[in-house]
């Protein structure tokens, strides 16, 4: 087993462009890299050095190579061998460590996750620091910009060690000196030894998932094709449209306010004109605003100025822009298990997952934004900014001429899966039959004998959506109240007390559930190298093995809690009672700590990762025929096809196949074709 990590440096931005963008700048050099062989020494190799024959006996035995953060090695093995002509490495070879640490809910930075599992060896905090500084240019110096000529001379004809020369006449001066390099060759080689450590720590990657990162890499490699013309009119656009945007807010208020870009200003204004205290205008907070306030015309207008300029799309028009390889396509926009306890994609640089909803219009906004005039938007669809952000997705399109985006997804799938956890048969007949379970929920909530009275346009049905997919995982009223609050449902405490009520009487399945779930994790952990079953049905199973609790899942995988235990405490009604708890990151407030395990959130992780492992099955399954995926988004599986090769319904049939481990869990897929991705 090898053990390896790169160091090196670039004009091009990492962060912004992504790794295969930075591979193929003919200006990124290999700094230097440290590997260890199976228990070996951390060894160091400069540019200049021999080749180190034992890596190289190594590698062409057909060694697993493990790195942190693997892809990011892998792409950048090219550049290497530009200057350490080393083999070439098999995607077979390669194991992510990151993607492992991943898989039991270590955080995806070595440092935190290092930490995290207790490693005495711990990553060079000061050395990366020195990494970040020497990866980039020391000095940047355009043609006749200032200081070029000084730095054209000093190269005398031909290029000094720390100065590059690209081909469009710019000078690149670099951080070369001798301390640093030492400090370097220090800082790599201590990273190997974390990364070594990490590996021994954690679980082998099992092959399922072996199979899910290799796939990943693959449609990572692949990426999407991009409309660049679509996407740089759009980054022109911001400009003007916000201009636009602020000449309208001055209208409306009359000169009071004239940036749209100046949150507490408007935030100001809204409090004297509105007589109120608030302390934020992010989205969440005019949302929850508009749904306990009877505004005005004028009111509602500026917020909706707001919304618009306050939305992402400048950031994720850049990304697009500066992500995209010489042939068009964006990659590794995909990060295979980076999405929490539950292993589900997530997103990288352009975020795909956190694309705003686009209004229905936007398809037809397309057209328009493609000339650049603000006019013509605004006329047609109103705020030139709610259009650039309704464009986004459009910026996804087939390879070219007889291609097209067959996309499809998974329909309502947490609240199916909810549904065959529990045996909830109300809800699991409604799935089968293709009836509508929110307006049955609705119905239910609203006393009115016959669903089908309910208009699918009836906010009743939005509120019973919110009760099925949202009450599953033990959300109380107070909760259930603030949540619908923030996606700008009219809905009082009453009613929402009434609502998660109904949800659990007309589904006590669900809450049996909770609590057998909860129990069974609580035996294990007291009952430790024990398989304690969730209940008779044997889908869900619990394992204490002194150091991890693991839930299994109906699939093999396991999820795991680090360092879990119980403790006695009492009920909001003063009874005594058995909790649980275990020693886990929390992004959010970027540390280790104590958290809470409970029936909910054993149900919630269980839900979210089994979905996952329905969507990895479908993946693999199509890759296997010969499909040709560019993205996951959430429950959705994009793929970018030649017209006469595959068919929607042939997707739709694939995805919906229930898999071998989830018997009776019905499925639901909805797909469709065109040249360009939508919602």
């Amino acid at each position: 087993m090898i053990n390896i990590d790169i160091e090196t440096r670039s004009p091009v931005d990492l962060a912004k462009a992504g790794v295969h963008v930075y591979a193929q700048h003919p200006l990124t050099r290999l700094f230097n890299f440290s590997y260890s062989i199976d228990d070996g020494p951390e060894m160091l190799w400069e540019p200049g050095n021999p080749v180190p024959v034992a890596l190289e006996l190594a590698l062409l035995e057909g060694q697993e190579v493990h790195a942190w953060n693997a892809q990011f090695e892998r792409v950048m093995w090219p550049v290497v061998q530009r200057s350490c002509p080393l083999p070439d490495i098999a995607l077979e070879q390669w194991r992510c460590t990151m993607v492992r640490a991943f898989l039991m809910g270590f955080p995806g930075g070595l440092a935190k996750a290092a930490t995290s599992m207790g490693l005495t060896e711990a990553k060079d905090t000061s050395g990366h620091r020195l990494m970040l500084l020497v990866s980039k240019p020391r000095n940047t110096f355009k043609p006749g910009a200032k200081g070029y000529e000084e730095a054209l001379a000093l190269l005398g004809g031909g290029l000094l060690p720390e100065y590059d020369l690209d081909s469009d006449g710019t000078i690149y001066q670099w951080w070369v000196d001798a301390s640093r390099c030492a400090r370097m060759g220090d800082y790599v080689k201590r990273d190997v030894a974390a990364e070594r450590a990490a590996s021994k720590f954690l679980d082998p990657i099992p092959d399922r998932e072996l199979a899910g990162w290799q796939l990943d890499q693959r449609i990572n490699d692949r990426g999407f094709n991009v409309d660049l013309e679509l996407a740089e009119a759009a980054r022109r656009l911001m400009g003007p449209a916000t201009k636009a945007a602020d000449k309208e807010l001055a209208r409306l208020t009359g000169g009071a306010l004239t940036k749209v870009t100046k949150p507490n200003d408007l935030r100001a204004w809204l409090n004297e004109r509105l007589g109120l205290e608030l302390a934020s205008i992010n989205k969440e907070a005019l949302v929850v605003l508009r749904s306990e306030h009877d505004l005005d015309d004028l009111s509602n207008a500026v917020i909706d100025l707001r919304l618009s300029a306050a939305k992402t799309s400048t950031a994720k028009i850049n990304s697009i822009t500066k992500g995209v390889s010489a042939d068009g396509r964006f990659r590794g926009g995909l990060q295979y298990a980076g999405a929490g306890r539950t292993n589900r994609y997530a997103g990288r640089r352009f975020q795909p997952h956190n694309i705003p909803r686009p209004p229905k219009w936007a398809p037809d906004a397309v057209p328009y934004v493609l000339t650049g005039r603000v006019e013509p938007i605004e006329l047609l669809f109103g705020p030139a900014l709610e259009a650039i952000s309704g464009i986004l997705r459009s910026c996804i399109v087939p390879s070219g001429e007889g291609s097209s985006l067959l996309v499809a997804d998974y329909n309502a799938i947490e609240a199916r899966v909810v549904a065959w956890l529990a045996g909830a048969g109300k809800l699991l007949g409604a799935f089968a039959r293709g009836d509508d379970p929110y307006r049955m929920m609705a119905a239910t909530v609203f006393g009115i004998p016959d669903w089908r009275d309910i208009a699918k346009t009836d906010d009743k049905r939005a509120l019973g959506k919110a009760i099925v997919l949202g009450c599953g995982f033990q959300m109380g009223a107070n909760r259930f109240w603030e949540s619908c609050r923030k996606d700008g449902l009219n809905v009082d405490k009453e009613l929402a007390q009434k609502s998660v009520t109904a949800y659990r009487e007309d589904n006590p399945e669900v809450p049996k559930l909770w609590a057998n779930i909860q129990d069974a994790a609580i035996f294990a952990t007291e009952n430790q190298h024990e398989w304690v079953s969730m209940d008779d049905s044997g889908r869900i199973w619990f394992y204490h093995d002194n150091r991890f609790l693991r839930m299994r899942l109906p699939s093999g995988r396991l999820l795991s809690y680090q360092t879990a235990r119980t403790y006695e405490s009492t009920t909001p009604w003063g009874s005594p009672c058995t909790k649980l708890q275990f020693w886990g990151w929390n992004g959010q407030a970027n540390r280790m700590e104590w958290q809470s395990l409970y029936g909910g959130r054993l149900t919630e992780n269980a839900v979210q990762a089994i979905a996952r492992d329905v969507l990895l099955d479908a993946m693999l399954a199509l890759d296997t025929k010969g499909w040709h995926i560019i993205l996951s988004v959430h429950d959705e599986i994009l793929t970018d096809e030649r017209t006469d090769a595959h068919s929607v319904t042939e997707l739709e049939e694939i995805m919906a196949e229930t898999p071998s481990w989830a018997p009776g869990l019905p499925l639901n897929v909805e797909g469709w074709q065109g040249d360009r991705y939508r919602k």
